[in-house]
């Protein structure tokens, strides 16, 4: 290798960048590549998981958020969906008769095709429900 060099690289994996390095090569007396600096990615990238609120959930008595159980870390970002024609709501607390029901979370009227999102982070069990349908529930658990 004649003279001297540079190539930034991207480090992939699985299809997701991780790192960047600028490698650079030495004079012509060396010709082994030495790493000058490798960017690390951010510890504490945002995780998203889905929930749906099922379409036809309304009309066809199933009633589900799917799925109905899901279990996440500290800092999650939990997106509902709502893939049904009618609007449905995402209500922290155990029900209708529950004191603290909307205290940690409460969408508002989610409209079809609209998502409400919530980013849990502290450990614990959240139940939800919907407030229109409330046999719709679910419960989010954080470890």
């Amino acid at each position: 290798m004649v003279g001297i060099g540079t190539v930034l690289a991207i480090v992939l994996v699985g299809g997701v960048a991780i790192g960047i390095a600028r490698v650079g090569w030495r004079p012509v007396s060396s010709s082994i590549p030495m790493i000058n600096k490798i960017v690390a990615p951010a510890r504490n990238q945002q995780q998203q998981v889905y929930v749906a609120i099922v379409k036809g959930t309304s009309t066809n008595g199933s009633m589900t958020f799917s799925p109905d159980n899901v279990q996440i870390q500290p800092g999650t970002t939990v997106v509902w969906r709502n893939d049904d024609n009618t609007p449905h709501t995402v209500t922290s607390g155990k029900g209708m008769n529950d004191t603290s029901k909307g205290k940690i979370f409460d969408s508002g009227p989610i409209a079809a095709g609209k998502t409400f999102s919530y980013k849990f982070d502290i450990a614990g069990s959240y139940d939800y429900f919907c407030i229109p349908h409330p046999t719709m529930i679910g419960t989010v658990t954080v470890k």
